[in-house]
């Protein structure tokens, strides 16, 4: 049994459990409404290094996508199109990722 590492993401612990169940246009308002700025810029952060670490480590960097720094207008918005376009690139390119967990589920 091999161990996987574990990451504390309410975020990303939400798009992996709703990823197949969802279409992004229905995930996509989800993430904008309920998360704020703050949450979903973690978010992305723990996802950029995990996806980079997985890309590395099956020696495909090169199919990592520019993924800019957000600001200004909309910037919620196209901080969760980055997530979802990593958790595509992550679904195409089968790729081992940490088990992400939401620290407590009851208070949500």
């Amino acid at each position: 049994m091999q161990w996987r590492q574990i990451l504390i993401s309410e975020v990303l612990c939400f798009i992996r459990n709703n990823f197949d169940k969802l279409v992004i246009s229905e995930l996509k308002p989800t993430l904008v409404s309920f998360y704020n700025d703050e949450e979903l810029d973690a978010a992305k952060e723990i996802l950029l290094t995990s996806v980079t670490t997985a890309l590395d480590s099956v020696g495909r960097s090169a199919d990592m996508p520019r993924i800019p720094k957000r600001v200004g207008d909309n910037r919620k918005q196209h901080t969760v199109d980055d997530l979802l376009k990593l958790f595509t690139l992550i679904d195409e390119c089968r790729l081992s990722m940490p088990s992400f967990v939401a620290r407590a589920l009851l208070e949500c």
